[in-house]
């Protein structure tokens, strides 16, 4: 079994909130996988519904753009 980290933490506003739930309310199709998910707090509602997939573990985490996350492309956690 593989396991894949799909980063959502990012995405606040847009189309891309759009894609982001309609491919994490499809990963209970792939059971041969395993699911690492980090969502943002504007997909707090796709966390709820996908929570009960054997397949997947939902973590919740808002980037805050600083001047670090801005220039380096990553924050602390």
């Amino acid at each position: 079994m593989s396991t894949y980290l799909i980063n959502c933490s990012n995405l606040k506003r847009g189309g891309a909130l759009q894609v982001a739930d309609s491919i994490c309310s499809q990963l209970n199709r792939y059971a041969e996988h395993q699911f690492v998910v980090v969502l943002s707090d504007a997909l707090y509602n796709t966390g709820r519904r996908i929570a009960g997939y054997p397949n997947v573990e939902i973590h919740t985490h808002t980037i805050r753009n600083n001047f670090t996350t801005i220039i380096l492309g990553r924050d602390r956690m």
